[in-house]
């Protein structure tokens, strides 16, 4: 239970207020004094009875209440003093004391309502403090985030920019059509500048007063995609993975879904993020856009470490193999100058014997061979079900698909020429069903003005059913050979320097313009390194001694970057006994046909009347040929 105070302690408690209100109203009068002398035009009226208890004694008579305005203590305790001693009435000091009761209450009172009042205001202006501190904490954090945004911004544009140039700076000093002085220089300028400004930036996010373990991550970040994508190139180029990215490509529609789910999550992500409720992990946005600037970065070194690293493999195959095209050498010149594609081709090349063949050395009508020498004249001179007209054997050729005809009678070989000569081509399929055709392959090059495909304009002579086709008035052949054709004995000829009147004098009835020429008279061409004709999608003709004539096809992969080369072609065309071969028209053109019942055998997608057998791929990576000038189709004899 609460004790109730003595009067003792109740006038010493009145006696402390008094006095506090006192220095109180001493320190309100000097500052009102400084502001005046500081200030003299401002004033400032203070009450200061408003403030303080007037010390004035009490006439109270006997029986009379105590007012508390009108009271002093000095004079009071004289007064009690009085009323102690002298005796009077019960009723009289009672009341007393209920007034001095009363009185002590209302000053406690009046203090404790002061008291909380200025407790009030001093808490009113904490928090006034504390909000103003907390906006202006809001407003540099705020600052600090739109500079932090601003380098950033500059930062990625750098990083997105800088790699460009240097690229386009590399490429210019080795193009032959791409920028060039002075515009390299400027472009290296200006990489310099981008690269010295990615470091600083860096530099200055790096050094900036964020937590170490934050730094550590992304620099760890970083640091495993780059190695990563050392491991990934060191692969690709030390084993020869870049002939191998088909196996990916193959799967081309799955990697596309992947793509779109990824990108379809980046969305859903994105949208998320405006909702309230859902909170990204802290430095999630920073680490993304790490990463995605890392693999941006690498792609462009990859690119560069590619064209010009020590692997000389790559730059071998590009320019061997655009240089052979008719329309598509820019493919290399982009990336080499002339003094580099002239030394390429100058270590990959066909060197011919320039002779012609001699037909004596085809001697048909010789006796069916019981004992075979080797594996491949068996698998040439043994017929499958007894058909004397042709069979196919199935290769596989630096990880691709080959089919090499074999045609017992070399009578039922002709050329066939599309019905637009001049004008537009015709799909081999087409051309071997007008023929009545049981098998056919594509046959020489052909002009393509403006890359139309139109494939209607061979190159050099052409001569079907014994007639002059073309005579080189749609261009002459610039890849080596000659003219490819028969004679109506269906012996094969390859002739060097000869003009279209001068076959026709010798008997040949069917023939086109290509080469270069693998084989004459048994003797292979020379070949240095690849050829210089790369890797592709390739077609062969040639003829053995017993008069056999051979018709190979090699697919390419699915990024054109495997195939064959004129090594592998005069390899195959020497195993299985040809003594003259010569290379036709490739890439998308190497096609083989059949009709549909015979084709479904190795084409169990053929749905037309003649078909594809191999899989050509065209500049599009799509799995279909094209149309072209001419072909050798095999007609049976009636």
């Amino acid at each position: 239970m609460k004790r109730e105070k003595t009067y003792e302690e109740k006038v010493a408690d009145i006696k402390k207020y008094l006095k506090e209100k006192e220095e109180e109203v001493e320190k309100n009068k000097v500052s009102v004094a400084r502001k005046k002398v500081n200030n003299p035009l401002k004033e400032e009226k203070v009450n200061i009875e408003e403030l303080t208890v007037k010390k004035e004694l009490i006439d109270r008579p006997p029986m009379k209440t105590i007012s508390k305005e009108k009271f002093k203590f000095d004079e009071f305790e004289d007064e009690k003093e009085k009323m102690i001693t002298t005796e009077e009435k019960g009723e009289e000091k009672i009341k007393f004391d209920d007034d001095f009761n009363e009185f002590f209450n209302n000053i406690k009172l009046d203090s404790n309502k002061k008291e909380n009042e200025k407790k009030t205001k001093v808490k009113n202006e904490n928090k006034e403090t504390k909000e103003e501190k907390k906006q202006t904490e809001k407003k540099k954090i705020t600052t600090k985030k739109k500079n932090s945004n601003k380098i950033n911004i500059i930062l990625v544009l750098m990083i997105i920019i800088c790699p460009l140039f240097i690229t386009l700076s590399v490429i210019s000093t080795h193009s032959t059509y791409l920028i060039r002085k002075p515009f390299n220089y400027i472009m290296f300028g200006l990489s310099g500048l981008l690269l010295i400004g990615i470091i600083c930036f860096t530099l200055l996010k790096l050094t900036s007063k964020k937590k170490k373990f934050k730094k550590i991550k992304y620099i760890i970040t970083v640091s495993s995609i780059c190695l990563i994508d050392t491991l990934l190139m060191i692969l690709i180029i030390k084993f020869n993975w870049w002939k191998k990215i088909d196996i990916f490509l193959e799967h081309k529609k799955l990697f596309v879904i992947l793509f779109l789910v990824i990108f379809l999550i980046l969305i859903i992500l994105l949208i998320i993020k405006k909702i309230k409720h859902f909170i990204f992990k802290p430095g999630t946005k920073n680490m993304l856009t790490t990463v995605i600037m890392t693999i941006y970065v690498l792609c462009y070194v990859n690119g560069l470490v590619l064209l010009y690293g020590p692997n000389k493999e790559i730059k071998e195959w590009l320019i061997t193999t655009a240089m052979q095209t008719m329309h598509h050498q820019y493919f290399c010149k982009w990336f080499y100058n002339y003094d580099d594609i002239e030394y390429v081709l100058s270590q990959n090349y066909v060197l011919e014997s320039g002779e012609s063949t001699n037909p004596d050395l085809i001697k048909r009508n010789q006796e069916e061979v019981v004992v075979y020498e080797n594996e491949y004249e068996e698998a040439v001179l043994k017929k499958e079900h007894k058909n004397d007209l042709y069979k196919i054997i199935e290769l596989e050729v630096n990880d691709c698909k080959g089919y090499l005809a074999v045609i017992y009678d070399p009578k039922t070989v002709h050329v066939a020429v599309t019905n637009g000569i001049g004008s537009y081509g015709q799909y081999v399929t087409t051309m071997a069903k007008n023929k009545g055709a049981v098998l056919a392959i594509n046959g020489g090059g052909f002009w393509d003005p403006g890359n139309t495909s139109a494939g209607g304009t061979p190159t050099g002579i052409t001569i079907s059913n014994g007639k002059i086709v073309t005579n080189g008035e749609y261009g002459y052949n610039s890849q080596g050979g000659g003219i490819i054709g028969f004679d109506s004995e269906g012996v094969f000829y390859l002739l060097k320097n000869t003009t279209a009147q001068q076959a026709i004098d010798m008997g040949i009835t069917d023939a086109v313009t290509w080469g270069p020429f693998l084989i004459v008279n048994g003797e292979p061409s020379f070949i240095k390194g690849n050829g210089g004709w790369g890797y592709a999608a390739r077609t062969a003709i040639g003829q053995r001694a017993d008069g056999i004539v051979l018709f190979l096809t090699v697919d390419s992969n699915a990024t054109r970057t495997k195939g064959a080369d004129m090594v592998d072609l005069t390899e195959i065309m020497q195993k299985y006994g040809a003594i003259n071969a010569a290379n036709l028209d490739g890439g998308t053109s190497t096609v083989m046909v059949m009709p549909k019942e015979t084709a479904l055998k190795y084409n169990p997608n053929c749905s037309d009347d003649y078909c594809t057998i191999n899989d050509p791929i065209d500049g599009g990576l799509r799995h279909m040929t094209r149309a072209i000038a001419d072909s050798f189709v095999v007609i049976p004899n009636e």
